[in-house]
Order: C-alpha cells, then structure tokens, then sequence
C-alpha cells in the first residue's frame, strides 16, 4: 500500500500525539507498516475506552473491525484534530490513561522498528 503525503503528515502528528518527541520520526518515515501500527495503538485505545463518553462520536467510525485501508480514510475523513483532541480527553482521564499507556507501551517498538523500514 502506496502512502500518501498527507497520510504522512497526519500519522506523524498522531504518533507526536501519543509519544511526544521519544521517537524522534520525521514524516518521510512513515510507511504502510507504521500506519497499520499506529492504526492499532488507536483501536486498542478506543476499544479500552469505549465507556468514555467523549469516544461515543469516534466509534462510529474507528472501529476496530475495519480494514487498514478504510481506517486509514477514517483517520484522514476525521483529521488530525479531532483525533488530537480525542487523546487529550482520553488522556485527561485517569481512569482511562491506563488505555493511552498500554496501547502505547504495546506498539512503540514495532513502530520505532517500522519508522526504520525494518519491519
């Protein structure tokens, strides 16, 4: 699967989201196999935190059943925004930080691994 450079652009900002700056990527590393890793840090994310109101209006539309290629429309449909603002309530929420921190936890090496063209 062919990347485009707006696709990107919003995943670096998503992993800037859920990382900060610990692995250090530029845009021009993200591949297909770190967009499908990203893609499961945030459906494990919102699957954990399917109770938390704020996630009522992503479910629709990042479900965790969907192709990589539909999530991926779902993620640019929505914008870097929305999913930015999403993470800072999901994060906000102490109950719900555990989701952010073992979802994160989970994918950061494959991710670091597939930033590399490793993977």
């Amino acid at each position: 699967m062919s990347i485009t450079t707006e696709e990107q652009n919003i995943y670096n900002e998503i992993i800037n989201s859920l990382y900060g700056s610990a692995l250090g990527q530029t845009a021009s590393q993200i591949n297909s196999q770190v967009v499908d890793d990203v893609n499961t840090v945030l459906q494990s994310i919102v699957k954990c935190s399917k109770a938390l109101a704020e996630t009522a209006p992503l479910l629709g539309l990042l479900t965790p059943e969907v192709t990589s290629a539909a999530f991926i429309k779902a993620v640019l449909h929505i914008g870097y925004e929305e999913i930015k603002n999403w993470l800072d309530v999901v994060k906000k929420h102490e109950e719900y930080q555990a989701c952010v921190t073992v979802a994160t936890a989970d994918w950061e090496d494959a991710i670091e691994i597939a930033l590399l063209g490793v993977g």
